[in-house]
C-alpha cells in the first residue's frame, strides 16, 4: 500500500521536472534578453548553410559592413511574408550586431526587379540578403557578398510559419552562433 503513494509522488516529480526544464522552441537569447522567433528553432537549426557559418558570420558581422540590404524580388502572392520576414532579418541583425559591437550599420530593404540586381548592388562592405520564397528548397546560401535566403513552402498548414521564416531564423541563429 505505501508503494502506491511514492511511485505517485516521484511520477509527479519527473513530470515537473520535465516542464520545468523545457525551453520555448521560437525564443533564444541575445545579450542577455529572450527574444522570439517566427519559427520553431529547433526545426530552423535543421535547414541547410552552404558553404559554412564561418563565411556568413564573416560578411554579415564584419564591423566594417557599413549597410545591410535585404531585398525581395516582388510577388503579389508573397510580397506580405517578404515583409514579415524582412523585419524579423533587418530587427534581430540589428540586435546582434548591437550586442557584439555597441553598435550596427544601416540596414535597408530594396525591392528588385530581378535577383541578379542583388548582385550588382553587394560589395563586401555593403552586403545583400536575397528573400526568395516559393524557392525549389529551404536553404541559406553564401554567394560570394550575397546571402540568398530561401523558402520553398510557403504555406503555413500545420505550423504558424513558413519554410522562409525558417531560412530566416537559421540565418539569425548562425549570427548568434547557437
Amino acid at each position: 500500500m505505501k508503494a502506491k503513494p511514492v511511485v505517485a509522488i516521484l511520477m509527479l516529480a519527473v513530470l515537473v521536472s520535465a516542464c520545468v526544464g523545457q525551453s520555448n522552441p521560437y525564443q533564444t537569447e541575445i545579450g542577455g534578453q529572450k527574444v522570439t522567433f517566427r519559427a520553431n528553432l529547433d526545426r530552423a537549426k535543421d535547414v541547410s548553410l552552404s558553404p559554412d557559418g564561418a563565411l556568413l558570420n564573416g560578411l554579415l558581422l564584419d564591423p566594417n559592413v557599413r549597410k545591410i540590404t535585404i531585398a525581395y524580388v516582388p510577388d503579389n502572392a508573397t510580397n506580405g511574408f517578404y515583409t514579415v520576414t524582412g523585419y524579423e532579418l533587418s530587427y534581430k541583425i540589428v540586435l546582434i550586431q548591437a550586442f557584439y559591437y555597441g553598435d550596427s550599420p544601416k540596414i535597408e530593404g530594396v525591392a528588385l526587379n530581378t535577383t541578379e540586381e542583388a548582385y550588382k548592388l553587394a560589395s563586401p562592405i555593403y552586403p545583400v540578403i536575397l528573400m526568395l520564397a516559393g524557392a525549389d528548397r529551404t536553404a541559406v546560401t553564401v554567394d560570394g557578398n550575397v546571402v540568398l535566403v530561401e523558402g520553398k513552402d510557403m504555406t503555413e498548414n500545420g505550423r504558424d510559419y513558413t519554410d522562409l521564416d525558417l531560412a530566416a531564423d537559421r540565418l539569425l541563429l548562425e549570427l548568434l552562433k547557437v
